[in-house]
């Protein structure tokens, strides 16, 4: 909820696990054109994994949402499809109410956090969830 108390709501957010790293140098020139072109709300990426060194580098399985899935929200109700790294709008997170996000007990999410919040903010998106290929 850091993002609430630190990014104004024209911000953009770039979520990065602590076990993960950016590949390039001109990756934020990458989501900064996404955003801009685009008008993404929420802007994903595929990833690399490193394999045993006689296999390389293999790409992630992140796919592109369709037109349908898009305009009739179906997020929830299709295959996950995002990856690191993953993005979003701060104005979007902002319209998601805490409770949203928690236990009935209050306390907050834990477990699968990416699909907890990602899903309420591909929602409230109005349909601008695009993947940068590569």
């Amino acid at each position: 909820m850091s993002v609430l108390a630190h990014c104004s709501k024209d911000s953009i957010v770039l979520t990065l696990d602590a076990d993960d790293e950016l590949n390039g140098r001109n990756t934020f020139k990458l989501y900064n054109w996404g955003f801009q072109t685009l008008k993404s709300g929420v802007l994903y990426t595929n990833y690399y994994r490193l394999t045993s060194p006689n296999q390389g580098i293999k790409m992630g399985l992140t796919s592109i949402y369709t037109d349908e899935e898009k305009s009739q929200n179906l997020y929830r109700k299709t295959n996950w499809k995002t990856s690191h790294l993953k993005s979003f709008r701060s104005e979007l997170l902002h319209k998601i109410k805490p409770k949203d996000l928690q236990y009935d007990d209050g306390r907050f999410f834990t477990v699968t956090s990416d699909m907890a919040i990602f899903f309420p903010l591909m929602d409230q998106s109005c349909g601008r969830v695009d993947k940068i290929e590569g």
